[in-house]
């Protein structure tokens, strides 16, 4: 089902749960914020129905597109997730899949667990696709090394970059003074990591 609000796409994805069906709810970064209310009442909900020893519900899932730096000025509020993050409920997950290979597979993911509500972060618009012999690791943990962005070897390296989705995947270029180019948004990893002093690199996903 389609429709242009975000409080009716809740309340229908919240009653087809409570039913034992699972569903996701997809929407815009920037309009997710009107649902918060629901979300928070339907954690409180759930909380209730554990403590009183009732079976688990599916999960309530929401994928979150078009994200803030994706987005024109007046569509950049993020504030779903970081004011859910901020409530400590331990049954909220939020998974910021780097490519549309682990954003399929987050969902699915996402939509097999019980009793969770999980946040998927992922724009619509990422064309890089990255190996995924690390996709378990990353599904189980949370965080894992990429080795084709990072230097073989068991010793610690010298400098660790951690990113969320694609936002830390490419660094700002400089002039040699340190002040930033104009006009250029983002260099790739590795042209940025041949002008610094760095002996080893790991690049942790998250």
């Amino acid at each position: 089902m389609e429709v242009l609000s975000e409080e009716l796409c809740h309340a229908w994805a919240q009653g087809y749960t409570e039913t034992g069906r699972h569903a996701l709810v997809a929407t815009y970064e920037a309009f997710a914020p009107i649902t918060l209310s629901l979300v928070q009442q339907q954690l409180k909900h759930r909380a209730v129905r554990r403590h009183a020893g009732l079976a688990p519900l599916p999960s309530l899932v929401y994928l979150l597109t078009s994200l803030s730096w994706h987005n024109t000025l007046t569509h950049q509020n993020p504030s779903l997730t970081s004011a859910l993050l901020a409530g400590g409920d331990p049954t909220l997950h939020v998974l910021t899949p780097a490519d549309p290979a682990r954003t399929a597979a987050a969902l699915t993911f996402a939509l097999r667990k019980l009793d969770r509500c999980t946040l998927v972060v992922a724009g619509k618009h990422t064309t890089v696709h990255h190996p995924l012999e690390t996709l378990d690791e990353e599904l189980r943990h949370g965080i894992a090394i990429w080795p084709h962005l990072s230097h073989p070897g068991p010793e610690e390296p010298d400098l660790i970059l951690a990113s969320a989705e694609d936002l830390l995947l490419g660094l700002p270029d400089r002039h040699p003074d340190g002040s930033l180019a104009k006009g250029n948004g983002g260099a790739p990893i590795r042209s940025w990591w041949e002008t610094g002093p760095w002996t080893s690199m790991s690049v942790r996903k998250c």
